[in-house]
């Protein structure tokens, strides 16, 4: 957590020294309300400079960079929480029209499922949300069910239909024989030392696409249809794609090598460079 005493301190030693010239105003404006969010390192670098040549003590440098870097901590984290979030709803919230085909033999869309689909917040538990929603009035008194993805619970009165979906896919995946691309996968996720709810992306996001075809009328193919070295050949690949993208450092990490590259195009030529050599 950022120390506020620090900032003003900073801000303080600062304007004894008359050195407030070397930091932008709006650099200023956001250490003395305590906050960091906004403060890149090349700035963080400029205005710890700009306390050495003021003689600040060693003490206080170090308190700035400390209070810098959870700073930017937090924003990693908070920022990649909200991604997830975001995430799982569009994911749990598609689906809910799909076709079937009907007994005269023609495509039919099934009817809409009834029913809110809500947010469990996080850090709560279904059994100790619940009945404070129900009392609330956020919650009718019907049986619900909830699916837990990375954390973020949807809670309805009826399970989801592309959750159904996705646990038999899962469950029919584990129990075939495409099994042990599955389970090293999920080694690979648990090795990788990312959070539960970014594992859990990279679960749904490698077989999303074959929970689809209700949704698009069949034009899009079953899973059912595919055969094993065509299911064999699209997981491989999935499971390639996901570990590429999570081939790289913890969030907070990953955030400051984007920031210490002065953005995305300066990452991209530091990568370029790293591939020359």
């Amino acid at each position: 957590m950022r120390d506020p005493v620090a900032l003003a301190e900073v801000v303080g030693e600062l304007r004894r020294a008359k050195a407030l010239g070397a930091v932008h105003d709006g650099t200023v404006s956001l250490l003395a309300r305590g906050r960091l969010d906004g403060i890149s390192r090349r700035t963080a670098d400029a205005i710890a400079k700009a306390l050495e040549k003021t003689g600040a003590s060693a003490e206080l440098l170090e308190k700035f960079r400390r209070s810098l870097r959870s700073e930017q901590e937090k924003l990693a984290e908070l920022a990649a929480a909200e991604w997830a979030r975001e995430r799982a709803t569009r994911f749990f919230m598609r689906g809910e029209r799909e076709y079937e085909v009907g007994p005269d033999g023609r495509m039919a869309l099934r009817p809409v499922e009834q029913g809110e689909y809500l947010l469990l917040p996080p850090g709560e538990s279904l059994a100790t949300w619940a009945p404070r929603a129900r009392a609330a009035g956020q919650l009718p008194e019907l049986s619900v069910h909830a699916h837990t993805f990375g954390g973020v619970a949807m809670v309805a009165p009826v399970v989801h239909r592309r959750v159904k979906r996705f646990d038999e896919l899962w469950a029919e995946l584990l129990r075939g024989p495409c099994a042990s691309i599955l389970k090293d996968f999920e080694r690979a996720l648990e090795q990788s030392g990312h959070t539960l709810a970014r594992t859990m992306i990279a679960r749904y996001r490698l077989v999303e696409p074959l929970l689809e075809a209700p949704e698009s009328a069949f034009t899009e193919r079953p899973w059912q249809e595919l055969s094993t070295s065509e299911m064999r050949a699209y997981l491989r690949a999935g499971v390639e794609r996901e570990m590429i993208l999570l081939s790289r450092p913890d969030d907070a990490a990953q955030m400051q090598r984007v920031i210490d590259a002065g953005g995305v195009a300066g990452l991209a030529k530091k990568s370029a460079r790293a591939r020359r050599t």
